[in-house]
């Protein structure tokens, strides 16, 4: 028959355990979460740099072209677009 102190050292292992498992689905919900984030806004700004192609007469670029891009890359793209659309509507 076990003693009060295994079934107690039993118990807290089991409660420690339960917590690392339950802190692991947090964790993987908020990164899932965020990568969520984060692809909503790479999606926004690719569709802001494919506006800016059509409006500036230029070849609109694919998703597919884009995929590979950072977006700090997708951020410059359309930065360098918007700087074009200003200085043809200065000239």
């Amino acid at each position: 028959m076990a003693t009060i102190s295994e079934k107690t050292e039993d118990r807290s292992m089991y409660d420690q355990r339960e917590k690392a498992l339950r802190d692991h689905e947090w964790r993987l919900a908020a990164a899932r979460e965020e990568g969520e984030k984060i692809g909503e806004a790479r999606g926004v700004v690719l569709g802001r740099i494919q506006i800016l192609q059509s409006i500036l007469s230029m070849t609109v670029s694919s998703e597919a072209a884009l995929r590979d891009a950072t977006t700090e890359q997708l951020i410059e793209i359309e930065a360098d677009l918007q700087r074009i659309a200003r200085a043809r509507g200065q000239a």
